[in-house]
This record gives structure tokens, C-alpha cells and sequence, in this order.
């Protein structure tokens, strides 16, 4: 004889068997739906992907004994990653997938007890970290006094390509993605804009200054009698920054060229994403409008952009501090 849970609970499991709706089989469904989203960049539908799996692994050792999408469960599953060492800020991403995965099961009606109710979780916001004004233009200088590298010779294609990339990343404040994306269509005419496409595949088109024009100009000629050199052309695919083999260069690679550019010519590590906080910052100390460092970075949201008014008042805050009297 059924009471009337258990009859709610056995329909629920039929439901799950019939319908093949175990989280296992709707975590490969929504895999498969990440592939053919078109709008989302792919290292997005990556971290969404690293971000699910052991959320989907723990409802499938948990679930089985609950009928509905009890809080606990999320809860417990918060905590144990917690207590593994996992961030509050890594939580938070997480939180920001499961919310994204969570619209995938209801728009195909999975069962209710699979979606749970979720609440921002709060975190530190840890300042970027940057590079300061000297350190920049020591970086992107073509002559650089310290560096062991003096020049980059204008006879190396490679070390050329450096280079721009590394004043790209500045001037621009590119993601390393953004970058990694651009093609050589991508650069209007007398190379005064370059198109860019961002997160969600949204469009930007962001300025390039006279120091990247001049560059520019000099890397596209040397670019073309590469690809001739090593005769590539049948190979190459327009992408603006190539690889020794004239293919596009990887954003791992991007990640080395700016490591080893950081410690050559300033003796410290230096990432990417380090070169897009400072672009921000720098534009910020100057006086740029706050809104117009949005558009530049391509941030869907003006609360994103303002951490680097966090970052511009903490400087002027230490100067404050070392050249007041009364400080």
C-alpha cells in the first residue's frame, strides 16, 4: 500500500528512466547544446562545462532520497568545495554557471527537483594588478635602455610580432581572446580601427594610435614576406598574428610571449590580463570618462569597469600618504 509520498517519489523516479532525464544524460544534453550555441566564445562554454561536472556528480550520489530541489543539498555541495579549498570567488563563477545551466533544464522541462533556488554569494573584490606608467612604456618601448633585448630588430619577423602584440594589449586593452580573434580584414583601411569581437560575439570597434598605425604598417609588409618565405600562403588563413608554421597564434601562446617579454624587459611577471587592467587604470589616473573605458573594454556592465576607480583611488591614496606633511 502507497501513501501518498511515495507514490510522488516513484513517479518521479518512472519520470527520470522514461523520459532519460538522470543528470548524467541532461548534462550531456546541455554539452551538446553548449556546441552549438553560436553566440557563446568557446573557452565560455569550456569554464561553464569545468564548472557543472561535479555539481552534476554530486546530484547523482545525492538526489536519489530527495523529491524536491532541497536547499540542503546545494548547501552541502557549497561547503564541501569550500572545505576542498575552492574560492569564494571560484564559488561565485560557479553559482553563475549553475544559473546558466539551470535555464538550459527548464527549457526542456526537466524535473523541478533538479532546479534550485539560487542567492548571490558574496565575496572580497581583490584589486587588479597592473603595471605603472614606467613600467608600461618600458615594456612597449622599441628602444628599452634595461632590456637585454635593445631593440626588436627590424629584420625579425617573430620578434616584431612580439612586439605589436605586446602594444596591442596596452593601447587597446584587448582581452588575449580578442586579440588571438583579430584577422587582417579586421583593420580598416589606413589602419586607424580595428573590429573586434567580444564576449557573446558582441562587436566594438576600438581605435588604434599613431604608435600602433606605424607598427601596424611595418608588421603587415614583414607578415606577407614571411608567409612568401616560408611559403605558407596556401596555409594562411588572414589571421593578423601568426605562429611560425602561418597559423593564428594561441592565446597560450600569447600568455608566453607577454611572460617572457615581462621578464626580459622588466624583470617580473607580466600577464595579458595585466596589460588590459593597466590600459583601464592609466586612461582612469588621466581623466578618461568612465563610460568610454566601458565601451573600450567591451564590459556589458558599468559595475565591472568601476573596480578600477578602486584601483585609481588606492594609488592616489598612497601618493597621499608618502608625499603629505601631515599624512
Amino acid at each position: 500500500m502507497f501513501f501518498r509520498g511515495d507514490i510522488k517519489l516513484v513517479s518521479l523516479i518512472v519520470w527520470d528512466v522514461c523520459c532519460d532525464m538522470s543528470p548524467e544524460k541532461l548534462f550531456e544534453k546541455y554539452r551538446l547544446s553548449l556546441e552549438n550555441d553560436l553566440g557563446l566564445a568557446s573557452h565560455t562554454k569550456s569554464a561553464y562545462l569545468r564548472d557543472i561536472a561535479p555539481w552534476v556528480a554530486h546530484l547523482q550520489e545525492n538526489l536519489g532520497g530527495f523529491s524536491k530541489a532541497e536547499p540542503v543539498i546545494l548547501r552541502t555541495y557549497l561547503g564541501q568545495r569550500r572545505r576542498d579549498g575552492i574560492s569564494a570567488r571560484s564559488l561565485a563563477r560557479f553559482l553563475s554557471s549553475l544559473r546558466h545551466f539551470q535555464s538550459f533544464l527548464k527549457d526542456v522541462s526537466a524535473p523541478s527537483r533538479f532546479i534550485f533556488s539560487i542567492t548571490r554569494l558574496k565575496f572580497s573584490e581583490k584589486l587588479p594588478e597592473g603595471l605603472t606608467v614606467a613600467e608600461a612604456r618600458e615594456l612597449v618601448s622599441r628602444q628599452s635602455p634595461t632590456a637585454l633585448m635593445q631593440t626588436v630588430p627590424q629584420n625579425n619577423f617573430l620578434a616584431l610580432r612580439d612586439y605589436l602584440l605586446a602594444l596591442i594589449l596596452y593601447v587597446t586593452g584587448l582581452r588575449r581572446q580578442e586579440v588571438a580573434s583579430l584577422k587582417l580584414r579586421d583593420i580598416e583601411r589606413g589602419r586607424e580601427i580595428a573590429e573586434v569581437k567580444g564576449k557573446g560575439s558582441k562587436v566594438r570597434f576600438v581605435p588604434l594610435t599613431e604608435a600602433v598605425k606605424g607598427v601596424m604598417g611595418e608588421y603587415i609588409v614583414a607578415r606577407r614576406q614571411f608567409i612568401d618565405s616560408k611559403d605558407l600562403r596556401a596555409k594562411d588563413e588572414g589571421w593578423l598574428l601568426v605562429n611560425n608554421r602561418g597559423g593564428g597564434l594561441s592565446t597560450r601562446s600569447i600568455d608566453r610571449i607577454i611572460l617572457q617579454l615581462g621578464r626580459v624587459r622588466l624583470g617580473r611577471r607580466v600577464t595579458p590580463h595585466m596589460l588590459r587592467h593597466s590600459f583601464a587604470t592609466h586612461l582612469l589616473d588621466a581623466g578618461a570618462d568612465l563610460m568610454a573605458i566601458k565601451e573600450l573594454l567591451g564590459h556589458s556592465s558599468l559595475a565591472t569597469t568601476q573596480k578600477y576607480t578602486k584601483v585609481s583611488s588606492a594609488r592616489l591614496k598612497e601618493a597621499y600618504e608618502k608625499a603629505h606633511p601631515r599624512a
